[in-house]
């Protein structure tokens, strides 16, 4: 059963880093919390514990190639091909989490338009709420994004909606879902591009976030982790094009 509410957005504690390509510390469980990261296992022609979503009358293609891919050999594809009031994505099944605790995301994207990342819940009085973690560049190479939040209080479940919602496509790899604070840079080779780092501004909920751009470790010399901005916590956030959207629930992901 599939049904539309308001988005709800908390932003609690959101940190964000320059992702390089040397291992450091992590102070965290390492185990990440998605099952088939990468989309590598197949099962009944689409990629096992993940699944594809559109919204608000969004066209999308949604594939898994097997060339081309940052970590192992497939990725995942969404290909927008008429634009609505929603968006599209690949999302992984939702896994269990610990309202207060700290949890730190990665993927990896490509896309050749501006996507963004929010974070689904669902509490254990049954009800849903999204909190928006960042607003990112279109990004021609391989880019890693990563970020420290704190699962909101009463959350029981959550999955990482990485989105496009402008015509265009939107490719990623190698989900991370760990518990705890990590500056970890693992999760694929480097590349030879050139360093770059990208400054993200718009996002309403932080004042500022940063991501790596394929940074080889010969040209960062290591990676360097900084925290941005103080939490800040929105009860409602209003589309910055208009009203509160719908979004669709996905309880089909849903472990009972």
């Amino acid at each position: 059963m599939k049904k539309s509410a308001y988005r709800l957005l908390t932003v609690l504690g959101i940190c964000a880093v320059v992702i390089g390509f040397s291992s450091s510390s992590v102070s965290a469980d390492t185990a990440n919390l998605f099952a088939n990261p990468s989309g590598e296992t197949i099962s009944k022609e689409q990629p096992a514990s993940w699944n594809s979503d559109t919204w608000g009358g969004t066209h999308a293609i949604f594939s898994f190639p097997s060339v081309g891919a940052q970590d192992g050999a497939r990725y995942l594809q969404t290909q927008v091909t008429k634009k609505g009031k929603g968006d599209a994505k690949w999302y992984p099944a939702y896994v269990g989490v610990t309202g207060g605790q700290t949890y730190t995301f990665s993927d990896w994207y490509r896309s050749d338009v501006p996507t963004g990342v929010d974070i689904e819940y669902k509490k254990s009085n049954g009800s849903f709420g999204y909190m928006h973690l960042a607003d990112l560049p279109a990004a021609a190479q391989w880019t890693k994004y990563q970020a420290t939040f704190t699962a909101p209080a009463g959350a029981k479940k959550l999955s990482v909606l990485h989105y496009v919602s402008s015509i265009g496509t939107l490719n990623v790899d190698a989900y991370a879902l760990t518990a705890g604070t990590s500056t970890d840079t693992g999760g694929g080779t480097p590349t030879t591009t050139p360093a770059q780092t990208l400054v993200v501004t718009n996002s309403p909920n932080v004042a500022s976030q940063q991501i790596g751009v394929n940074i080889p470790n010969q040209v960062l010399g290591g990676f360097q982790t900084q925290t941005i901005g103080e939490p800040i916590v929105v009860p409602r956030m209003r589309h910055p094009l208009g009203p509160p959207l719908p979004r669709r629930f996905h309880r089909e992901a849903l472990c009972s």
